[in-house]
């Protein structure tokens, strides 16, 4: 009785991978040596590349010094006009000229509408000063978050002017703060609702809202 030899099923292949003779192996190791040399130098030529590019724009962009007081004065070293006119030369306008000069406020209001927020979204204490804060990871935040909202700012030599906005804003709020019952008391003000929550305006203000409707 004859057989047929039938095909049977494989399994895995058991074939050893090749042996790599002492040569062939020191050549893998120097072609992976030299593709390494090769990424190396590349990285490097991109990184003088990159420094490169931030060098020039570091040269084209204005920085603005903070200015100082001059000695034995008592003037102040700035004004909320300079730092303003420094905004509308940086935003490429000139102060005497009206148009540029209404978008530089508009910046500079911009901030300070920005600032505000931030001094009630941190629930600073209306009585705090920029003194007692100044050192602060609040004040830095802030600092960080304006330059990032207005780009602008980030040209002033040390964050001064964005230090001097914040300073200001304080002193406003604690002066608001002060005068607040006195002006309620006269009838400068009132409480009035419109449109959301509870807030004050003043009679001007709403005399002219009345007379828009």
């Amino acid at each position: 009785m004859s057989t047929t030899n039938r095909p049977t099923a494989s399994g895995p292949s058991t074939k050893k991978p090749k042996q790599l003779s002492k040569k062939q192996l020191e050549e893998e190791l120097q072609k992976a040596r030299d593709q390494m040399a090769a990424l190396m130098a590349t990285n490097e030529e991109l990184q003088h590349v990159v420094a490169a590019a931030e060098e020039r724009d570091s040269a084209t962009v204005e920085i603005i010094p903070k200015p100082h007081k001059a000695s034995g004065s008592n003037a102040p070293a700035y004004t909320q006009l300079d730092i303003v006119n420094h905004i509308i030369r940086l935003n490429g306008g000139d102060p005497d000229v009206v148009a540029d000069a209404r978008k530089g406020n508009a910046v500079y209001q911009r901030a300070a509408d920005n600032i505000h927020t931030m001094i009630h979204g941190f629930e600073i204490d209306p009585k705090t000063t920029y003194v007692a804060i100044r050192d602060s990871e609040t004040i830095k935040t802030m600092l960080k978050t304006l330059n990032s909202q207005v780009p602008l700012f980030k040209q002033f030599e040390d964050d001064w002017a964005g230090r001097a906005l914040i300073r200001q804003c304080l002193k406003s709020r604690r002066g608001w703060i002060h005068r607040k019952p006195k002006l309620l008391a006269e009838g400068r003000i009132r409480k009035v609702r419109a449109r959301g929550p509870l807030k004050l305006r003043k009679l001007s203000e709403v005399a002219e809202t009345d007379a828009e409707v």
